[in-house]
Protein backbone atom coordinates (compact mmCIF):
# COMPACT_ATOMS: atom_id res chain seq x y z
CA UNK A 1 0.00 0.00 0.00
CA UNK A 2 2.42 2.25 0.97
CA UNK A 3 6.35 3.41 -0.75
CA UNK A 4 9.22 2.59 1.09
CA UNK A 5 10.02 4.50 4.37
CA UNK A 6 13.23 5.69 2.24
CA UNK A 7 10.94 7.59 0.34
CA UNK A 8 9.46 9.65 3.06
CA UNK A 9 12.24 10.31 5.55
CA UNK A 10 14.05 9.72 8.33
CA UNK A 11 13.00 8.48 11.98
CA UNK A 12 14.21 10.93 14.20
CA UNK A 13 13.59 9.67 18.28
CA UNK A 14 15.88 11.69 19.82
CA UNK A 15 13.25 14.71 19.38
CA UNK A 16 10.90 14.61 22.71
CA UNK A 17 7.51 12.89 21.58
CA UNK A 18 8.96 11.82 18.39
CA UNK A 19 9.07 7.99 19.02
CA UNK A 20 8.49 6.51 15.00
CA UNK A 21 7.96 9.74 13.60
CA UNK A 22 9.21 10.65 9.89
CA UNK A 23 10.83 13.87 9.39
CA UNK A 24 11.42 14.57 6.05
CA UNK A 25 14.74 14.62 4.04
CA UNK A 26 15.12 18.00 2.60
CA UNK A 27 13.91 18.34 -1.11
CA UNK A 28 15.65 20.20 -3.74
CA UNK A 29 14.75 23.60 -3.83
CA UNK A 30 11.59 23.31 -2.25
CA UNK A 31 10.64 27.48 -1.99
CA UNK A 32 10.53 27.32 -5.70
CA UNK A 33 7.44 25.61 -5.82
CA UNK A 34 6.22 27.97 -2.96
CA UNK A 35 7.20 30.66 -5.19
CA UNK A 36 5.08 29.25 -7.93
CA UNK A 37 2.32 28.71 -5.69
CA UNK A 38 2.60 32.35 -4.73
CA UNK A 39 2.65 33.36 -8.11
CA UNK A 40 -0.66 31.67 -8.29
CA UNK A 41 -2.53 33.53 -5.22
CA UNK A 42 -1.06 37.21 -5.88
CA UNK A 43 -2.75 36.72 -9.24
CA UNK A 44 -6.08 35.73 -8.16
CA UNK A 45 -6.26 37.25 -4.64
CA UNK A 46 -4.49 40.51 -6.19
CA UNK A 47 -7.25 41.01 -9.11
CA UNK A 48 -10.11 40.35 -6.80
CA UNK A 49 -8.21 42.74 -4.01
CA UNK A 50 -7.84 45.68 -7.27
CA UNK A 51 -11.30 45.34 -8.77
CA UNK A 52 -13.75 43.53 -5.41
CA UNK A 53 -16.16 46.56 -4.65
CA UNK A 54 -15.99 47.84 -1.69
CA UNK A 55 -18.65 46.51 1.00
CA UNK A 56 -20.17 47.84 4.28
CA UNK A 57 -17.84 46.46 6.83
CA UNK A 58 -14.51 47.41 4.48
CA UNK A 59 -16.49 51.00 4.16
CA UNK A 60 -16.23 51.24 7.78
CA UNK A 61 -12.28 50.07 7.72
CA UNK A 62 -11.50 52.73 4.81
CA UNK A 63 -13.19 55.63 6.96
CA UNK A 64 -11.86 55.03 10.55
CA UNK A 65 -8.36 54.38 8.96
CA UNK A 66 -8.54 57.88 7.81
CA UNK A 67 -8.58 58.72 11.14
CA UNK A 68 -5.02 57.71 11.64
CA UNK A 69 -2.37 59.62 12.45
CA UNK A 70 -5.03 60.65 14.91
CA UNK A 71 -4.68 57.55 17.51
CA UNK A 72 -7.08 58.92 20.26
CA UNK A 73 -9.99 60.41 17.32
CA UNK A 74 -9.40 56.51 15.87
CA UNK A 75 -9.48 54.38 19.34
CA UNK A 76 -12.56 56.76 20.36
CA UNK A 77 -14.43 56.14 17.42
CA UNK A 78 -14.12 52.34 18.45
CA UNK A 79 -14.86 52.37 22.00
CA UNK A 80 -17.91 54.06 21.20
CA UNK A 81 -19.20 51.68 18.80
CA UNK A 82 -18.22 52.41 15.55
CA UNK A 83 -16.83 49.66 14.50
CA UNK A 84 -15.94 46.33 16.44
CA UNK A 85 -12.21 45.36 15.05
CA UNK A 86 -9.14 46.83 17.23
CA UNK A 87 -7.08 49.69 15.26
CA UNK A 88 -4.56 47.43 14.78
CA UNK A 89 -6.28 46.86 11.35
CA UNK A 90 -7.04 50.43 10.60
CA UNK A 91 -3.35 51.62 11.55
CA UNK A 92 -2.40 48.98 8.47
CA UNK A 93 -4.73 50.25 6.15
CA UNK A 94 -3.76 53.95 6.60
CA UNK A 95 -0.31 53.04 6.17
CA UNK A 96 -0.63 50.87 2.90
CA UNK A 97 -2.57 54.00 1.69
CA UNK A 98 -0.44 56.80 2.51
CA UNK A 99 2.29 54.98 0.46
CA UNK A 100 -0.24 53.53 -2.43
CA UNK A 101 -3.07 55.93 -2.68
CA UNK A 102 -6.81 55.05 -1.58
CA UNK A 103 -7.88 52.37 -3.62
CA UNK A 104 -9.00 49.25 -3.63
CA UNK A 105 -5.41 47.33 -3.38
CA UNK A 106 -3.98 49.47 -1.34
CA UNK A 107 -6.71 49.37 1.24
CA UNK A 108 -6.67 45.68 0.70
CA UNK A 109 -2.64 45.23 0.36
CA UNK A 110 -2.21 44.47 4.52
CA UNK A 111 -5.09 41.56 4.10
CA UNK A 112 -3.58 40.10 1.04
CA UNK A 113 -0.04 39.91 2.62
CA UNK A 114 -1.26 38.77 6.33
CA UNK A 115 -3.08 35.96 4.34
CA UNK A 116 0.04 34.85 2.48
CA UNK A 117 2.41 35.07 5.04
CA UNK A 118 -0.36 32.27 6.57
CA UNK A 119 0.65 30.22 3.54
CA UNK A 120 4.23 30.48 4.21
CA UNK A 121 4.13 30.26 7.68
CA UNK A 122 2.04 26.92 7.05
CA UNK A 123 4.06 25.16 4.30
CA UNK A 124 7.19 26.10 6.37
CA UNK A 125 5.69 24.37 8.96
CA UNK A 126 4.37 21.34 7.03
CA UNK A 127 7.73 20.93 4.64
CA UNK A 128 9.68 19.47 7.74
CA UNK A 129 7.42 16.98 8.20
CA UNK A 130 5.96 15.98 4.75
CA UNK A 131 7.50 15.86 1.54
CA UNK A 132 7.11 19.44 -0.73
CA UNK A 133 4.01 17.94 -2.45
CA UNK A 134 2.21 17.61 0.62
CA UNK A 135 3.23 20.65 1.78
CA UNK A 136 2.49 22.07 -0.69
CA UNK A 137 -1.75 20.92 -0.81
CA UNK A 138 -1.66 22.17 2.85
CA UNK A 139 -1.16 25.87 1.06
CA UNK A 140 -3.37 25.37 -1.09
CA UNK A 141 -6.35 24.07 0.85
CA UNK A 142 -6.90 27.44 2.19
CA UNK A 143 -7.30 28.91 -1.20
CA UNK A 144 -10.39 26.76 -1.53
CA UNK A 145 -12.10 27.38 1.64
CA UNK A 146 -14.74 30.18 3.35
CA UNK A 147 -10.75 31.79 4.13
CA UNK A 148 -10.47 32.32 0.88
CA UNK A 149 -12.26 35.72 0.40
CA UNK A 150 -10.95 37.34 3.48
CA UNK A 151 -7.53 37.54 1.88
CA UNK A 152 -8.45 40.28 -0.28
CA UNK A 153 -11.24 41.92 2.11
CA UNK A 154 -10.66 45.04 4.47
CA UNK A 155 -11.35 43.28 7.66
CA UNK A 156 -9.13 42.18 9.84
CA UNK A 157 -9.26 38.12 9.43
CA UNK A 158 -6.25 38.07 6.64
CA UNK A 159 -3.99 40.13 9.25
CA UNK A 160 -5.10 37.37 11.66
CA UNK A 161 -4.41 34.45 9.72
CA UNK A 162 -0.80 36.10 9.18
CA UNK A 163 0.06 36.56 12.78
CA UNK A 164 -0.92 33.17 12.95
CA UNK A 165 0.73 31.66 10.45
CA UNK A 166 4.29 33.28 11.14
CA UNK A 167 3.51 32.33 15.17
CA UNK A 168 3.60 28.58 14.13
CA UNK A 169 6.74 28.34 12.84
CA UNK A 170 8.56 30.44 15.16
CA UNK A 171 7.23 27.64 17.84
CA UNK A 172 8.56 25.29 16.15
CA UNK A 173 11.74 26.54 15.98
CA UNK A 174 11.58 27.99 19.20
CA UNK A 175 10.87 24.10 20.04
CA UNK A 176 13.95 22.55 18.14
CA UNK A 177 15.88 25.25 19.21
CA UNK A 178 16.71 26.97 15.78
CA UNK A 179 17.25 30.75 16.11
CA UNK A 180 16.07 30.51 19.34
CA UNK A 181 15.89 34.00 20.42
CA UNK A 182 14.57 35.50 17.24
CA UNK A 183 11.88 32.86 17.36
CA UNK A 184 10.81 34.19 20.59
CA UNK A 185 10.83 37.49 19.70
CA UNK A 186 8.46 36.36 16.41
CA UNK A 187 6.12 34.44 19.00
CA UNK A 188 5.43 37.31 20.60
CA UNK A 189 5.67 39.38 18.19
CA UNK A 190 3.07 37.90 16.00
CA UNK A 191 0.48 36.60 18.23
CA UNK A 192 0.24 40.39 19.59
CA UNK A 193 -0.84 41.11 16.23
CA UNK A 194 -3.58 38.81 15.88
CA UNK A 195 -4.81 39.75 19.42
CA UNK A 196 -4.13 43.27 18.39
CA UNK A 197 -6.64 42.98 15.03
CA UNK A 198 -10.16 41.69 16.23
CA UNK A 199 -10.56 40.77 20.14
CA UNK A 200 -12.99 37.39 19.16
CA UNK A 201 -9.56 36.03 17.70
CA UNK A 202 -8.45 35.97 21.28
CA UNK A 203 -9.14 32.32 20.53
CA UNK A 204 -5.49 32.12 19.15
CA UNK A 205 -4.62 30.98 22.72
CA UNK A 206 -6.35 27.67 22.35
CA UNK A 207 -3.58 26.24 19.76
CA UNK A 208 -0.54 27.30 21.31
CA UNK A 209 -1.21 26.47 25.09
CA UNK A 210 -2.46 22.93 23.53
CA UNK A 211 0.44 22.15 22.02
CA UNK A 212 2.71 23.66 24.37
CA UNK A 213 1.18 21.64 27.43
CA UNK A 214 1.27 18.57 25.38
CA UNK A 215 5.46 19.29 24.21
CA UNK A 216 5.88 20.24 28.32
CA UNK A 217 4.15 16.20 29.25
CA UNK A 218 6.76 14.92 26.42
CA UNK A 219 9.57 16.61 28.00
CA UNK A 220 9.03 16.15 31.48
CA UNK A 221 9.60 20.01 31.99
CA UNK A 222 8.62 23.31 31.29
CA UNK A 223 10.20 25.73 28.85
CA UNK A 224 9.83 29.10 30.75
CA UNK A 225 11.16 31.26 27.44
CA UNK A 226 8.38 29.68 25.42
CA UNK A 227 5.70 30.07 27.75
CA UNK A 228 7.24 33.55 28.25
CA UNK A 229 6.78 34.55 24.72
CA UNK A 230 3.48 33.73 25.02
CA UNK A 231 2.48 35.95 27.91
CA UNK A 232 4.28 39.14 26.38
CA UNK A 233 1.42 39.04 24.18
CA UNK A 234 -1.34 39.20 26.63
CA UNK A 235 -0.94 42.75 27.40
CA UNK A 236 -2.86 43.51 24.10
CA UNK A 237 -6.63 41.54 25.68
CA UNK A 238 -6.33 44.52 28.25
CA UNK A 239 -7.80 46.91 25.40
CA UNK A 240 -10.97 44.96 24.92
CA UNK A 241 -12.68 46.11 27.48
CA UNK A 242 -13.74 49.29 26.65
CA UNK A 243 -14.39 48.01 22.94
CA UNK A 244 -16.30 45.03 24.02
CA UNK A 245 -18.39 47.76 26.34
CA UNK A 246 -19.22 49.70 22.99
CA UNK A 247 -20.79 46.94 21.55
CA UNK A 248 -22.45 45.59 24.51
CA UNK A 249 -25.47 47.57 23.89
CA UNK A 250 -26.10 46.00 20.07
CA UNK A 251 -29.28 43.92 19.79
CA UNK A 252 -27.77 40.88 17.95
CA UNK A 253 -30.72 38.77 18.55
CA UNK A 254 -30.80 35.52 16.51
CA UNK A 255 -27.00 35.69 16.55
CA UNK A 256 -26.38 33.69 19.59
CA UNK A 257 -24.55 30.35 18.83
CA UNK A 258 -25.57 26.89 19.93
CA UNK A 259 -23.52 23.78 20.86
CA UNK A 260 -25.81 21.76 18.52
CA UNK A 261 -24.50 24.21 15.08
CA UNK A 262 -20.98 23.77 15.29
CA UNK A 263 -21.43 21.00 12.75
CA UNK A 264 -23.20 23.54 10.57
CA UNK A 265 -20.53 25.85 11.03
CA UNK A 266 -17.99 23.14 9.57
CA UNK A 267 -20.13 22.39 6.65
CA UNK A 268 -20.73 26.00 5.60
CA UNK A 269 -16.72 26.81 5.90
CA UNK A 270 -15.69 23.77 4.00
CA UNK A 271 -18.89 23.11 1.63
CA UNK A 272 -16.29 24.05 -1.26
CA UNK A 273 -13.67 21.70 -0.65
CA UNK A 274 -15.68 18.61 -0.27
CA UNK A 275 -15.64 17.36 -4.46
CA UNK A 276 -11.90 18.17 -4.29
CA UNK A 277 -11.34 16.82 -1.26
CA UNK A 278 -13.45 13.51 -2.17
CA UNK A 279 -11.27 13.81 -5.21
CA UNK A 280 -7.89 13.69 -4.06
CA UNK A 281 -8.36 10.92 -1.14
CA UNK A 282 -9.77 8.89 -4.19
CA UNK A 283 -6.72 9.40 -6.10
CA UNK A 284 -4.11 9.20 -3.71
CA UNK A 285 -5.67 5.75 -2.60
CA UNK A 286 -6.13 4.31 -5.58
CA UNK A 287 -3.03 4.76 -6.95
CA UNK A 288 -1.06 4.08 -3.84
CA UNK A 289 -2.71 0.66 -4.36
CA UNK A 290 -0.56 0.28 -7.35
CA UNK A 291 2.56 0.55 -6.00
CA UNK A 292 4.80 -1.82 -4.90
CA UNK A 293 4.11 -2.50 -0.84
CA UNK A 294 6.48 -1.24 1.42
CA UNK A 295 6.91 0.23 5.08
CA UNK A 296 3.76 1.77 6.34
CA UNK A 297 3.73 5.48 6.96
CA UNK A 298 2.91 6.16 10.44
CA UNK A 299 3.38 9.17 12.61
CA UNK A 300 3.74 11.99 10.52
CA UNK A 301 3.60 15.53 13.13
CA UNK A 302 5.17 15.59 16.60
CA UNK A 303 2.62 14.89 18.97
CA UNK A 304 2.86 18.44 20.71
CA UNK A 305 2.53 19.94 16.63
CA UNK A 306 -0.34 17.48 16.58
CA UNK A 307 -2.48 19.18 19.36
CA UNK A 308 -1.66 22.14 17.98
CA UNK A 309 -3.30 21.42 14.55
CA UNK A 310 -5.96 19.73 16.65
CA UNK A 311 -6.19 23.28 18.95
CA UNK A 312 -6.91 25.60 15.57
CA UNK A 313 -9.93 23.55 14.63
CA UNK A 314 -11.17 23.59 17.71
CA UNK A 315 -10.83 27.37 17.73
CA UNK A 316 -14.47 27.67 16.57
CA UNK A 317 -15.90 25.90 20.03
CA UNK A 318 -15.95 28.22 22.77
CA UNK A 319 -18.07 31.03 20.94
CA UNK A 320 -20.93 27.74 20.56
CA UNK A 321 -20.42 26.80 24.35
CA UNK A 322 -20.35 30.27 25.80
CA UNK A 323 -23.85 30.94 23.69
CA UNK A 324 -25.30 27.87 26.12
CA UNK A 325 -24.94 30.19 29.38
CA UNK A 326 -24.93 34.15 27.67
CA UNK A 327 -26.72 36.10 25.37
CA UNK A 328 -23.46 38.32 25.41
CA UNK A 329 -22.17 35.73 22.75
CA UNK A 330 -22.68 36.13 19.06
CA UNK A 331 -20.91 33.89 16.47
CA UNK A 332 -20.34 34.95 12.68
CA UNK A 333 -18.57 32.24 10.75
CA UNK A 334 -15.55 34.29 9.93
CA UNK A 335 -14.76 34.18 13.53
CA UNK A 336 -13.76 30.78 13.61
CA UNK A 337 -11.50 31.80 10.59
CA UNK A 338 -7.66 30.58 12.59
CA UNK A 339 -9.44 26.48 12.33
CA UNK A 340 -8.25 26.54 8.83
CA UNK A 341 -4.65 26.24 9.95
CA UNK A 342 -5.16 23.02 11.79
CA UNK A 343 -7.86 21.51 9.02
CA UNK A 344 -5.10 22.12 6.07
CA UNK A 345 -2.49 20.75 8.34
CA UNK A 346 -4.94 17.57 8.33
CA UNK A 347 -5.83 17.08 5.16
CA UNK A 348 -2.43 17.44 4.04
CA UNK A 349 -1.29 14.67 6.75
CA UNK A 350 -4.56 12.27 5.76
CA UNK A 351 -3.25 12.77 2.02
CA UNK A 352 -0.07 11.82 2.63
CA UNK A 353 -1.00 8.48 4.57
CA UNK A 354 -3.65 7.79 1.72
CA UNK A 355 -0.49 7.66 -0.67
CA UNK A 356 1.35 6.18 1.35
CA UNK A 357 4.48 9.42 1.32
CA UNK A 358 4.41 8.75 -2.65
CA UNK A 359 5.75 11.43 -4.00
CA UNK A 360 4.08 11.50 -7.75
CA UNK A 361 1.20 11.09 -6.37
CA UNK A 362 1.45 13.98 -4.29
CA UNK A 363 2.55 16.27 -7.13
CA UNK A 364 -0.54 14.91 -9.08
CA UNK A 365 -2.78 15.35 -6.50
CA UNK A 366 -1.21 19.45 -6.46
CA UNK A 367 -1.57 20.12 -9.74
CA UNK A 368 -4.93 18.91 -9.86
CA UNK A 369 -6.02 21.01 -6.85
CA UNK A 370 -3.79 24.01 -8.20
CA UNK A 371 -5.56 23.68 -11.29
CA UNK A 372 -8.79 23.71 -9.80
CA UNK A 373 -7.73 27.15 -7.75
CA UNK A 374 -6.26 28.58 -11.25
CA UNK A 375 -9.56 27.95 -13.09
CA UNK A 376 -12.34 28.58 -10.52
CA UNK A 377 -10.35 31.66 -8.75
CA UNK A 378 -8.43 32.76 -11.77
CA UNK A 379 -11.52 32.90 -14.33
CA UNK A 380 -13.49 35.04 -11.74
CA UNK A 381 -10.53 37.07 -11.17
CA UNK A 382 -10.22 37.61 -14.75
CA UNK A 383 -13.73 38.73 -15.19
CA UNK A 384 -14.63 40.82 -12.68
CA UNK A 385 -11.08 43.03 -13.44
CA UNK A 386 -12.76 46.32 -14.22
CA UNK A 387 -13.63 49.24 -12.92
CA UNK A 388 -16.44 48.57 -10.47
CA UNK A 389 -17.86 52.17 -9.61
CA UNK A 390 -20.10 52.35 -12.70
CA UNK A 391 -21.16 48.62 -12.35
CA UNK A 392 -22.37 49.05 -9.11
CA UNK A 393 -24.76 52.42 -10.07
CA UNK A 394 -26.11 50.34 -12.89
CA UNK A 395 -27.30 47.95 -10.46
CA UNK A 396 -29.02 50.33 -8.80
CA UNK A 397 -31.40 52.36 -10.93
CA UNK A 398 -34.03 53.23 -9.16
CA UNK A 399 -31.96 55.00 -6.69
CA UNK A 400 -29.77 56.46 -9.23
CA UNK A 401 -32.63 58.44 -10.68
CA UNK A 402 -34.47 59.25 -6.76
CA UNK A 403 -31.02 60.89 -5.56
CA UNK A 404 -31.24 63.06 -9.18
CA UNK A 405 -34.18 64.50 -8.57
CA UNK A 406 -33.35 66.78 -5.72
CA UNK A 407 -35.70 65.35 -2.99
CA UNK A 408 -34.28 63.60 0.28
CA UNK A 409 -33.72 59.75 -0.27
CA UNK A 410 -33.96 57.47 2.84
CA UNK A 411 -32.09 54.27 2.26
CA UNK A 412 -33.75 51.81 4.33
CA UNK A 413 -30.62 48.64 4.03
CA UNK A 414 -27.09 50.23 5.81
CA UNK A 415 -25.13 48.13 3.65
CA UNK A 416 -26.24 49.49 0.80
CA UNK A 417 -26.88 53.41 2.58
CA UNK A 418 -22.80 53.34 3.31
CA UNK A 419 -21.99 51.79 -0.34
CA UNK A 420 -24.34 54.54 -1.86
CA UNK A 421 -22.72 57.41 0.10
CA UNK A 422 -19.35 56.02 -1.40
CA UNK A 423 -19.96 55.41 -4.81
CA UNK A 424 -22.17 58.18 -5.52
CA UNK A 425 -20.40 61.19 -4.17
CA UNK A 426 -22.08 64.15 -5.95
CA UNK A 427 -25.22 62.73 -5.50
CA UNK A 428 -24.67 62.39 -1.86
CA UNK A 429 -26.40 65.10 0.01
CA UNK A 430 -29.60 64.01 -0.62
CA UNK A 431 -28.81 60.85 0.57
CA UNK A 432 -30.24 60.19 4.01
CA UNK A 433 -30.18 57.66 6.92
CA UNK A 434 -33.24 58.06 9.30
CA UNK A 435 -32.94 56.79 12.66
CA UNK A 436 -36.12 55.07 14.23
CA UNK A 437 -37.27 56.27 17.61
CA UNK A 438 -35.29 53.87 20.35
CA UNK A 439 -38.62 52.17 21.06
CA UNK A 440 -39.83 51.46 17.67
CA UNK A 441 -36.09 50.15 16.78
CA UNK A 442 -36.33 47.81 19.41
CA UNK A 443 -39.09 45.73 17.82
CA UNK A 444 -36.84 45.58 14.64
CA UNK A 445 -33.05 43.75 15.94
CA UNK A 446 -31.68 44.65 12.43
CA UNK A 447 -33.10 48.62 12.44
CA UNK A 448 -31.48 48.62 15.85
CA UNK A 449 -27.70 47.57 15.24
CA UNK A 450 -27.81 49.25 12.26
CA UNK A 451 -28.72 52.50 13.65
CA UNK A 452 -26.51 52.65 16.41
CA UNK A 453 -23.50 51.73 13.96
CA UNK A 454 -24.07 54.38 11.60
CA UNK A 455 -25.10 57.02 14.49
CA UNK A 456 -21.30 56.18 16.17
CA UNK A 457 -19.83 55.79 12.04
CA UNK A 458 -21.07 59.53 11.33
CA UNK A 459 -20.18 60.86 14.96
CA UNK A 460 -16.38 59.89 14.26
CA UNK A 461 -16.21 60.47 10.56
CA UNK A 462 -16.97 62.50 7.55
CA UNK A 463 -19.89 61.39 5.66
CA UNK A 464 -21.03 63.48 3.22
CA UNK A 465 -24.51 61.92 3.53
CA UNK A 466 -27.26 62.83 6.27
CA UNK A 467 -28.26 61.44 9.57
CA UNK A 468 -31.51 62.30 11.22
CA UNK A 469 -33.91 60.74 13.43
CA UNK A 470 -36.88 60.61 12.80
CA UNK A 471 -38.93 63.07 14.27
CA UNK A 472 -36.22 65.94 12.78
CA UNK A 473 -36.74 64.35 9.82
CA UNK A 474 -40.11 64.74 9.68
CA UNK A 475 -40.61 68.05 10.67
CA UNK A 476 -38.55 69.21 7.75
CA UNK A 477 -39.83 67.50 5.11
CA UNK A 478 -43.41 66.98 3.61
CA UNK A 479 -42.67 64.64 0.98
CA UNK A 480 -39.29 61.95 0.33
CA UNK A 481 -38.23 58.69 -1.54
CA UNK A 482 -37.75 55.78 0.54
CA UNK A 483 -35.52 53.26 -1.08
CA UNK A 484 -35.67 48.85 0.11
CA UNK A 485 -32.54 48.01 -1.65
CA UNK A 486 -34.32 44.23 -1.79
CA UNK A 487 -31.29 43.69 1.08
CA UNK A 488 -32.17 43.06 4.95
CA UNK A 489 -35.51 44.83 4.64
CA UNK A 490 -35.30 47.52 7.24
CA UNK A 491 -38.58 49.15 5.91
CA UNK A 492 -40.48 47.22 8.13
CA UNK A 493 -41.27 49.89 10.87
CA UNK A 494 -41.58 52.66 7.89
CA UNK A 495 -44.66 50.19 6.74
CA UNK A 496 -45.76 50.62 10.29
CA UNK A 497 -45.31 54.09 11.28
CA UNK A 498 -45.81 56.54 8.06
CA UNK A 499 -49.64 55.61 8.00
CA UNK A 500 -49.93 55.72 11.80
CA UNK A 501 -48.18 59.23 11.83
CA UNK A 502 -50.18 60.56 8.63
CA UNK A 503 -48.13 59.85 5.58
CA UNK A 504 -49.08 58.57 2.56
CA UNK A 505 -46.53 55.58 1.97
CA UNK A 506 -47.01 54.89 -2.76
CA UNK A 507 -44.92 52.89 -4.81
CA UNK A 508 -43.10 54.89 -7.19
CA UNK A 509 -41.23 52.40 -9.26
CA UNK A 510 -39.38 48.52 -8.86
CA UNK A 511 -37.05 46.98 -10.65
CA UNK A 512 -36.48 43.05 -9.19
CA UNK A 513 -36.30 43.07 -5.07
CA UNK A 514 -35.77 47.04 -5.01
CA UNK A 515 -38.63 48.98 -4.47
CA UNK A 516 -38.54 52.73 -4.66
CA UNK A 517 -41.40 54.42 -2.33
CA UNK A 518 -43.19 58.00 -2.13
CA UNK A 519 -43.43 59.12 1.19
CA UNK A 520 -45.78 62.30 1.16
CA UNK A 521 -47.55 63.98 4.49
CA UNK A 522 -51.18 63.67 4.07
CA UNK A 523 -52.54 67.67 4.54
Amino acid sequence: MATKQAQVGVARPDLPGNSGITVVKPDTHPWRWMAALSLLYWFTAGLRAAYRPFWYDELVTWHLARLFPDVGALWGAITKGADSEMPLTHIFVRASQTLFGDGYFATRLPMLLGFWFMLLGLFAFLKKRLPVPYSLIGVVFPMITFAWPYAYEARAYGIALGGAGIALIAWQNAAEGRHRTLSLVAITVSLAVVLASQSTLAVVAIPFALGEAVRTYDRRRIDFPVWLAFAASIPVVFLYLPVWNAVQSNNLTGRQPSVFAIAGFFDEAFKTVIFPFIGAAATAYLLAHREKPGAAVDHVLLRHEAAAMTGFMLTPLPFFIGGMFSSKFFFFPRYGILCVIGVAAWVAVFLFRAAGGNRRIGFAILLALAGWVALSKGKEAVALAHDPAPEWRQQVPLLSKALADGRPVVVTDGRLYLEAEFYMPELAPNLYWVTADPAVAAKYPGQSLSDQLLSQQFKATRLRSHLATWNEFSRQYSSFFLFTGGGADGANWWYATLPAEGWRLSVSAGQSAAVLYEGTRIQ
